[in-house]
């Protein structure tokens, strides 16, 4: 099976994710990605702001959404020539 753009981009993105939070995060502060994203959602200014991207993006890697409303979507044809 040969692997496609988005398998690199998912490989890549999770070494991020665990390079940050036990590389840097870890030994700067103490603050994980999984952390801040607890302690935003127990903010009352900043929890649904979260809730509602963390609902709209697991939507859009599911399939739940309809592509005319998928913000992930439209903005990748904007962005598109």
């Amino acid at each position: 099976m040969k692997l496609k753009s988005g398998a690199y981009g998912w490989a890549l993105l999770s070494a991020y994710v665990f390079a940050w939070d036990y590389g840097v995060a870890l030994r700067l502060d103490g603050e994980t990605l999984s952390t801040s994203f607890r302690r935003a959602t127990r903010h009352p200014k900043t929890r649904w702001p979260v809730l509602a991207m963390w609902g709209i993006t697991t939507l859009h890697l599911f399939g739940g959404l309809p592509k005319r409303y998928d913000p992930f979507i439209m903005t990748a044809r904007f962005l598109t020539p």
